[in-house]
């Protein structure tokens, strides 16, 4: 996973997107290698839920379940304010992805 273990410094900031399509690749990298069968199922804590969510929405068909014990919810201010502090933060592009986008407000 992008960020953690013995990986890369992260030089910019790193998105559910990014995430996401890194876990892709390691999805598709077991089933071609025959590690694990044709789909995977994921489970997802907080952060981990929404990478997973945005797995189902990129590659539907590599995925058989996706089981969210937790999801991040913030309500439609909150997730402004906090993007807002966050690309504060950064010079790059804003780090909104499809994801956030979607998320459920009240």
């Amino acid at each position: 996973m992008i960020g953690y273990g013995r990986s890369e410094k992260i030089k910019e900031p790193i998105s559910i997107h990014d995430y996401a399509t890194s876990s892709i690749e390691v999805i598709k990298t077991l089933i071609n290698d025959d590690r694990i069968s044709n789909t995977a199922n994921l489970l997802g804590f907080h952060t981990g839920s929404a990478i997973a969510n945005e797995i189902g929405i990129l590659e539907p068909d590599l995925i058989n379940k996706i089981i969210f014990v937790t999801y991040p919810f913030f309500k439609q201010e909150k997730r402004e304010e906090m993007l807002s502090s966050f690309c504060l933060l950064y010079t790059s592009p804003s780090p909104r992805d499809a994801t956030l986008s979607r998320m459920p407000s009240s």
